[in-house]
């Protein structure tokens, strides 16, 4: 009987490289790769015969995404080996950092040693009578040309190196959904325009958020202080963010309702973004200091919000740095349990 087995494979983000061991094959039997996108269920254009030791690349494939491999006999179609691949992330992210009732601000995060070469990052405004999305463009007057130029607002991202790049779309209509899309990747294996993408739907806010009555009541007995805040105009029920630092790489951000900020800010220790690698994710922790014990214990920000008493709290949407209220629930701990999920990943879209 005829037995095909993975001699070797490399898998990087855009690529996998296969060889195959075949034992007790038939001279008049020919074996055939077959490769699917488990999901999105398309079938990649490969013709690839199956030999011993002979090296199969699929390339173009989408980064971190399950693909099927199945060796078939290219007479009969029976099955002689099935394996499933996820290729790699691609090292780049793209995540909103703000947004006002005219702009928004984006980051392009890249990882560590990045062959990413070139990148673009266009603004897109969804239309209302075409129900389509459209290019935002910004415009200016051409006294050479005697008209207005409209000119796409386009951000070439070139020269790519760890960390992040910050973009800001500004002159923007409020209340509106704008969607940020990242592409047209060039690679130093290869370009992968039209092939993979990274999309970000947002809103501006209706009104940018004012604070008023800003207070800093110092003890000088205790040397601490206490910031207040008197009124929000938030038309939006907006969010702020709170820096959580890393003792390695870029600090992260948790955002929390509008309303709780007064009450976290004024907890006098520094937030943290701490690793859980269960769920391959972060959480926002801070180190309390129990006078009663004699020692600090963790504490993590979400139990801060839900006044959860040490009780579990879990993440509708399972981003474990979203701590507003309409994203937390107080839960038993069989049921966190089944909703701890890794966020984190990129978005696809059919841009």
């Amino acid at each position: 009987m005829t037995k095909i087995s993975l001699k070797d494979a490399i898998v990087s983000a855009t690529s996998v490289s296969v060889k195959f061991d075949i034992e007790n094959k038939n001279d008049e039997d020919n074996y055939m790769l077959q490769v699917v996108n488990i999901d999105t269920g398309k079938t990649v254009d490969i013709t690839a015969e199956v030999t011993p030791d002979a090296e199969i690349n699929v390339n173009l494939l989408t980064p971190n995404s399950k693909y099927l491999f199945t060796v078939v006999n290219s007479e009969t179609k029976e099955q002689y080996f099935q394996k499933i691949f996820k290729t790699n992330s691609f090292g780049i992210k793209l995540e909103k950092k703000y947004a006002t009732d005219s702009s928004l601000m984006y980051s392009v995060i890249v990882g560590d040693n990045p062959d990413i070469m070139y990148a673009k990052l266009t603004l897109y405004k969804f239309n209302e009578e075409t129900n389509q999305n459209e290019v935002v463009n910004s415009s200016y007057y051409d006294s050479k040309l005697g008209e207005v130029v409209y000119v796409p607002r386009v951000y070439e991202l070139k020269d790519f190196e760890s960390g992040s790049v910050d973009v800001l779309f500004d002159g923007l209509d409020s209340n509106t959904i704008y969607t940020a899309v990242l592409d047209d990747f060039s690679l130093e294996s290869g370009n992968f325009r039209d092939v993979y993408n990274i999309a970000v739907t947002n809103l501006t806010l209706k009104k940018t958020p004012v604070f008023s009555n800003l207070t800093v009541n110092r003890s000088q007995t205790e040397e601490s202080f206490r910031l207040s805040i008197g009124d929000i105009i938030d038309e939006d029920n907006g969010i702020a963010k709170i820096e959580l630092n890393r003792t390695k790489g870029e600090n992260l951000w948790a955002i929390i309702d509008l309303e709780d900020l007064d009450r976290v800010l004024n907890i006098p220790y520094t937030w943290f973004a701490k690793y859980d690698e269960d769920i391959d994710s972060f959480y926002a922790v801070t180190s309390w200091y129990y006078p009663e014990l004699k020692r600090a214990k963790p504490v993590h920000l979400h139990q801060v919000i839900m006044n959860a008493n040490g009780k579990i709290v879990d993440h509708e949407n399972h981003d474990t740095l979203d701590d507003r209220k309409e994203n937390l629930r107080v839960i038993a701990d069989s049921n966190n349990s089944r909703n701890r999920k890794s966020r984190n990943s990129n978005n696809k879209s059919g841009y």
